[in-house]
């Protein structure tokens, strides 16, 4: 649970952000509200609100983890439409009944939601880029870590061929095998490093190219794992998947846990 928190920090960070900018937006617009107040009641009303939106978000995210990414759509609609009545004041009695504004709010949200993560707009061209690296402690020698980090040569159909026959397709590492994707290797430097494009067999909307670079570096505890990650051309919704969700460090957290579920030393992959 506390790992799973972690990972989700950035998002937990961001949102309770908007809320809090919602908040003081809202406080100025309504200008009595900050008239008959000490000078310090403001700032620390600042920093409670803050850590009061930032733990209901981590208990949101606890509870219902498939739910976290209407955190930053509702934070971003909470913040967008305070800003619209902080403009146009009119707008709020415009929008007294109770049962209009919910109906609007929720078409905003799920707006938003289309547009941030849907395919409302998989026709406009991607011109966003992601880069992160990731670092991690596995405690266990390089030959073991290799098989789940690097690409390996496919099992050839035919039993009886010789692995001199000629080239063979190469297989996403254990740690990515859940995703149906192609390898290309770029540089493979057993075990220490290697270099690998994955590209999906079939191409999509919001499905990008990326290269993925994998270093090991020998420690006293085991191995140093070092992940980069570099995509061109994704939309923005894949763009705050890959951040706000960690990407990078939930990959290392798995590969941790599937060192420790090992068969025949081997990784199970998860």
């Amino acid at each position: 649970m506390i790992q799973t928190l972690y990972r989700q920090r950035r998002r937990i960070l961001v949102c309770a952000t908007l809320f809090t900018l919602t908040a003081m937006v809202g406080a100025m617009t309504d200008g009595r509200a900050l008239a008959h107040v000490p000078f310090w009641a403001p700032p620390v009303a600042t920093l409670l609100f803050f850590a009061l939106s930032a733990a209901g978000i981590a208990g949101l995210i606890a509870l219902a983890p498939q739910l976290r990414r209407l955190c930053e759509v509702i934070a971003l609609f909470t913040l967008i439409e305070t800003l619209f009545i902080w403009i146009q004041p009119e707008a709020n009695a415009a929008l007294s009944n109770p049962v209009l504004r919910l109906a609007i709010a929720a078409a905003m949200i799920a707006l938003l939601y289309l547009i941030l993560y849907g395919r409302l707009l998989d026709q406009v061209p991607a011109l966003f880029a992601f880069g992160a690296r990731h670092k991690t402690l596995i405690a266990a020698p390089p030959e073991q870590v290799w098989p789940a980090v690097a690409p390996s040569p496919v099992a050839p159909a035919d039993p009886d061929e010789k692995d001199g026959a000629g080239p063979r397709p190469t297989e996403p590492p254990y740690l990515w095998s859940h995703t149906p994707e192609a390898v290309t290797v770029i540089l493979l430097e057993r075990p220490w490093r290697c270099r690998f494009a994955v590209k999906p067999e079939a191409t999509g909307p919001g499905r990008a190219a990326g290269i993925f670079d994998i270093r090991l570096r020998p420690c006293a505890q085991g191995v140093q794992l070092e992940i980069g990650l570099y995509q061109t051309g994704i939309p923005l919704g894949e763009v705050l998947r890959l951040w706000l969700d960690d990407v990078l460090g939930s990959e290392g957290d798995r590969l941790r846990a599937c060192h420790k579920r090992r068969i025949s030393g081997r990784f199970n992959p998860c």
